[in-house]
């Protein structure tokens, strides 16, 4: 279970520190905290020599960048800044070719989703926009379409989900929940979605914060937002 840390407001002049520009600023190294955890957590789940596909988003950004130290991979992806982050690895990564879709610079259409037909993955790590009951949903359709041919393709499909994601649909619908095996996500999902999941045999593996770990980055972070 995610500990709960309950921090002291402070009083008086300090109040400045808790200004909605300071307190985003520390949402967003919070969120970067729980974003390489479950990168992390997902990385320990990738076997030696195995071929995996890397989707398009931040979740599946954060997992590159840890795969970096990996030289046993053979990583292919639609997703041009999850290219880049693990080049400085000695495992070799593949792009695929086709449309090129901003701002998340995401490779897309029929010449990308054929070439993901070719090939054969042994995990495959999908990025959301949301999920429901009835599946998992993404708010493009073009990569939406790119997404569910990497699922095809794969043995293994793991979600990386952090918890703002639950209870949301986006435009497209991705799969169902009973076609993906395991999400990483940073807190326990609602009960009606947890039982959903259980239903369809998925787990769930919830990352965990310590309570000394959270009360550094809040320190920090507010040392930071304080100065700048």
């Amino acid at each position: 279970m995610r500990s709960v840390v309950d921090f002291p407001q402070p009083e008086g002049p300090n109040k400045i520190m808790n200004s909605p520009s300071r307190i985003s600023r520390f949402a967003s190294r919070t969120a970067g905290i729980w974003l390489a955890q479950m990168a992390v957590m997902a990385a320990r789940m990738i076997g030696g020599g195995e071929t995996i596909a890397l989707d398009v988003g931040t979740s599946v950004l954060a997992l590159a960048e840890v795969l970096v130290s990996r030289a046993d991979l053979r990583i292919f992806t639609n997703s041009v800044p999850t290219e880049i982050a693990p080049t400085a690895s000695r495992s070799p990564v593949y792009l695929l070719g086709g449309q090129l879709r901003g701002p998340e610079l995401a490779v897309i259409g029929p010449a990308a989703t054929a070439q993901v037909r070719d090939y054969y993955f042994d995990r495959f790590f999908l990025g959301v926009s949301g999920v429901i009951e009835s599946g998992f949903y993404h708010y493009a359709l073009e990569d939406s379409e790119v997404k569910r041919a990497f699922i095809e393709r794969s043995k293994q499909i793991i979600v990386l989900c952090d918890s703002s994601k639950f209870d949301h649909r986006a435009l497209a619908l991705i799969c169902g929940i009973e076609r993906c095996h395991v999400v990483v996500t940073d807190g326990p999902p609602p009960p009606h979605l947890a039982q959903a999941a259980a239903g369809s045999g998925v787990r769930n593996l919830i990352g965990q914060l310590s309570v000394s770990r959270a009360a550094s980055v809040w320190k920090i972070a507010h040392i930071v937002a304080f100065i700048c």
